[in-house]
């Protein structure tokens, strides 16, 4: 039995109807007759079909690794503290690394004090300028710091 639709008149045949659904690309298009087609996407002729995007899976999240620092240098000092009684006195002292690296150090006032390289490797000489307290920093490439703290008192000279 041959099933037909009609339109505007006139007789179309089923295969007809798919045939042109297909070729505009129409996604349903079901046969007369009661049952149901599957519904399936068929792309135009001449024509290819189009992807869909999908969104792929995230992985939760994650923790970067942290390196683990090196243990920081110990800077051991010749003197805990320096005190003068005047100015443009001089001091020295002495530092050594745990590790053997360079040192360097800086006044934290130099309008107290000054701090300058001594003769020798690891040796520094403190000058003293105007009365107060600075505090002398020694660090070595290895993150190893040490203080050291410089007084400078004065006393008025009377005069008569």
């Amino acid at each position: 039995m041959k099933q037909s639709l009609r339109c505007r008149a006139q007789r179309i045949s089923v295969g007809t109807v798919l045939a042109g659904c297909l070729a505009l690309g129409i996604a349903a298009c079901g046969g007369g007759g009661g049952g149901s087609s599957p519904v399936q996407t068929v792309p135009a002729p001449g024509t290819s079909p189009t992807a869909k995007p999908t969104t792929a899976p995230t992985a939760g999240p994650t923790t970067a690794p942290t390196a683990t620092p090196a243990p920081a240098s110990t800077i051991t000092l010749s003197v805990p503290t320096i005190g003068f009684n005047g100015v443009a006195q001089t001091a020295s002292f002495t530092a050594t690394s745990s590790t053997g690296s360079a040192l360097a150090a800086t006044a934290g006032t130099p309008a107290v004090a000054t701090v300058a390289p001594g003769a020798t490797a690891g040796s520094f000489t403190v000058t003293s300028v105007s009365a107060g307290t600075c505090t002398i920093k020694v660090t070595d490439a290895k993150l190893g710091v040490a203080t050291l703290v410089v007084t400078v008192t004065t006393f008025p000279v009377t005069v008569n």
